[in-house]
């Protein structure tokens, strides 16, 4: 395997180990098949097998050029351990938002080169949010010039129809 400088753990169980070195290659970027079957060393059908079944579980997923990147559930799991000071600190802010502004606000942080929502002002119990907290998108979605002007507006890819404001 030539996946990393460093050495992974390993857990003795041989499909764990797969999914790890798997998980710590889409962690890096956006990954095609042919570049995991590369990194990993694993066979054609090997890495398919443990991509797919991972992406079923949640744990990948596919960014719009069909590359494997990491799952919604991933930042769900985060998220739900409350290990994310970040999100848990942006629920009060993320709702007056959404009172004065009378539009749905969402805080996605930036993992590698995806965009992982982390917390949103969206009652789940109350209506159906269409980017539920752990979804992942490439960062190159949505207003991507808030770097250099300070805000951003454009369309949304993830909601068909909708529109994005985004400011840092």
């Amino acid at each position: 395997m030539s996946t990393a400088a460093r050495p992974l753990p390993t857990s003795g169980v041989g499909v764990l180990d797969k999914a790890s070195v798997v998980l710590d290659i889409v962690g890096a970027g956006p990954t095609t098949l042919v570049e995991l079957i590369a990194r990993s060393g694993y066979s054609r059908a090997t890495a398919y097998r443990i991509a797919h079944a991972m992406e079923r579980l949640g744990l990948l997923s596919r960014d719009s050029r069909g590359r494997f990147v990491l799952g919604p559930r991933l930042g769900l799991l985060t998220v739900e351990a409350r290990q994310d000071r970040l999100a848990q600190e942006a629920l009060p802010i993320l709702a007056d938002l959404c009172t004065v502004t009378g539009l749905d606000a969402r805080l996605y942080r930036r993992r590698g080169s995806v965009q992982v929502c982390i917390a949103t002002s969206v009652d789940r119990a109350a209506g159906v949010d269409p980017a539920v907290v752990g979804t992942a998108r490439p960062a190159s979605a949505g207003p991507v010039a808030v770097r250099r002007r300070g805000w951003a507006y454009g369309p949304d890819p993830t909601v068909p129809g909708a529109v994005s404001h985004a400011v840092r």
